[in-house]
């Protein structure tokens, strides 16, 4: 049986295949690593430049663990910053690529990219930013002094 001339091929190729239920539980399962390593360089990013100085200083004095590290990384803040963007960027661009990929087996073209840019974006600034964010501000020295281990 042939393909109608009137059918597009795109409707056909939209088909779940039985193979595709693995694929989709990787690729759930790859996006919300990925969530979570957003979460990780989102509250790195707060965690580490809103611990002051002097407080850096006493931990290091103290001898406490980590606190080196901290002091180390911050002494080239740009590098420090450029190190959490790109990992950031990267891991949403991941996302992103994974959910349309994801979505493009169940839905139309269009419908994917709407899906993924709606999904991924209300994901990524809940949690990948805001909670992450939020949780660092609250407990800005230990989640830190956790990141430099």
């Amino acid at each position: 049986m042939g393909l109608s001339s009137t059918a597009p091929l795109v409707d056909v190729l939209q088909v779940p295949m039985p193979g595709d239920r693995v694929i989709t539980l990787l690729g759930v399962v790859a996006i919300l690593l990925l969530v979570g390593l957003s979460a990780f360089f989102s509250s790195s990013e707060i965690a580490m430049f809103s611990l002051p100085q002097h407080r850096i200083d006493s931990l290091v004095d103290e001898g406490v663990t980590g606190a080196k590290t901290i002091s180390d990384m911050k002494q080239n803040p740009h590098r420090l910053l450029v190190t959490i963007l790109v990992g950031n960027n990267i891991v949403n661009v991941a996302m992103t690529s994974i959910a349309t990929a994801l979505f493009g087996i169940y839905l139309s073209r269009g419908q994917s990219v709407l899906a993924t840019t709606f999904g991924i974006t209300t994901l990524v600034l809940i949690f990948g930013e805001s909670a992450p964010k939020s949780y660092a501000v609250e407990h800005t020295e230990s989640w830190a002094l956790r990141i430099a281990r």
